[in-house]
């Protein structure tokens, strides 16, 4: 029922995104947040961004979306990520690991709670180059859902060459 309720969620997402959706997938979505508490949260949209609007009328919005493979050494970028909740939920968990290769390199927790679209975001800094993996899962406890998994490619930092000392007689 979960797999149903993620493919409508994104079939509903799809046809927003290229026109109007039909009342049968609105209707699916609506009873989903209302009804769907035993189905749990749906993460809809994960970006990598430079920055996230704090305020204004795109606030909680994505800023400046990066791709997998652009990102540096050293360099700050943030894993946005929009959530459906269902109506009525206490707080969920969510966790973000950062690996480097099959080392975990740090974690990161927070919480969404009910909405139709719960955005937030984390702040990661890939301290070496190479392969990373980012993953999301749900926290229920005894229990972790992965939900979504990104490969990153980091390339090295950009060194910058000393500049030269003048020649002393």
């Amino acid at each position: 029922m979960t797999r149903i309720a993620v493919f409508s969620l994104a079939l509903l997402l799809s046809s927003l995104a290229h026109g109007k959706p039909t009342s049968e997938e609105v209707k699916h979505v609506i009873d989903f947040y209302y009804h769907g508490q035993e189905e749990g949260l749906v993460l809809a949209d994960v970006k990598l961004c430079e920055e996230v609007y704090t305020k204004g009328e795109q606030k909680n919005e994505c800023m400046g979306e990066r791709t997998t493979d652009a990102l540096q050494e050293g360099e700050k970028t943030n894993v946005w990520m929009m959530f459906m909740v269902p109506n009525g939920v206490q707080p969920q968990k969510i966790m973000l690991q950062l690996n480097h290769r099959d080392m975990t390199m740090s974690v990161k927790r927070t919480q969404v709670t009910s909405a139709i679209r719960y955005r937030t975001w984390e702040t990661i800094k890939p301290d070496r180059p190479g392969d990373w993996t980012i993953k999301i899962f749900h926290d229920k406890g005894e229990d972790l859902e992965l939900i979504r998994e990104l490969k990153l490619k980091v390339a090295p930092a950009e060194s910058v060459a000393p500049a030269e000392s003048p020649e002393t007689p």
